[in-house]
């Protein structure tokens, strides 16, 4: 494993997660949770709770670039869109399951998470490839 390209690569993909969780919770999905008030922390009280977002999404970022250094096999964007999918049906697909069959959600808003996450986890898997890729022979 090249420890500076998996740093790199991990904290690309901290900042794309932070970012397209943003746009799609706060931007995308905020018109939907305001119907479901009573799932959601009341308004004002979430900023007492960034540092756990931060961190929560450090260690998603790192774990993710990690698992893909340790299969890396040096294939490309398909490689990095394939482990996307991959990580997607073995934690985000599930995890929003099981939401849905445990608290009231309404299925728009979990079927919106199933399809975002799809995205979120491919875009996020070939943002690794092309960032944890060697650098090309000079010639």
């Amino acid at each position: 494993m090249n420890i500076k390209r998996y740093f790199l690569s991990g904290l690309a993909v901290f900042v794309f997660f932070f970012l397209a969780e943003f746009l799609i919770h706060a931007v995308y999905l905020s018109g939907p949770y305001e119907a479901v008030p009573n799932l959601l922390r009341a308004e004002g009280d979430e900023s007492g709770f960034f540092a756990w977002l931060t961190i929560a999404y450090l260690i998603l970022a790192l774990a993710f670039a990690y698992i893909f250094t340790r299969g890396y096999q040096g294939r490309g964007i398909r490689e990095g869109a394939r482990y996307g999918v991959l990580i997607w049906l073995v934690a985000a697909l599930p995890t929003s399951l099981v939401d849905y069959a445990v608290q009231p959600w309404p299925a728009s808003i979990v079927g919106t998470w199933i399809v975002a996450s799809l995205i979120e986890m491919v875009v996020a898997g070939v943002l690794l490839s092309l960032i944890y890729r060697p650098k090309a022979a000079a010639g």
